[in-house]
């Protein structure tokens, strides 16, 4: 990765753990909760490390979640359909710019 001087914000990591969940609700459940503050609150409690961000992969299958109920997946499922369509948008307006301002 190459970086610019002023860039900000940025963060980089040695690596990822991959989960693949067949299960489309248990898959869309999971998602949800990785954005809940049940997550932040495991995560806190599993991380190790000096700055309290690493957890060893083992420790992914501690985690708890509730499933969402069909209501809840459906309204997952449709707000990614809409995020997916979203970035198409988006994606299309950037090359229309890119062509104008060359």
């Amino acid at each position: 990765m190459m970086l610019e001087d002023e860039t900000d914000n940025v963060v980089v990591t040695n690596g990822f753990y991959r989960i693949r969940i067949s299960n489309e609700r248990m898959r869309l459940s999971f998602f949800a909760f990785l954005f809940s503050k049940s997550f932040e609150i495991q995560f806190e409690s599993f991380a190790t490390g000096h700055i309290q961000t690493n957890i060893v992969p083992e420790r992914v299958w501690d985690f708890r979640f509730s499933l969402l109920s069909e209501e809840e997946t459906k309204n997952w499922k449709d707000y990614l359909v809409q995020v997916e369509k979203s970035k198409k948008v988006v994606r299309l307006l950037i090359k229309k710019l890119e062509t104008i301002f060359k």
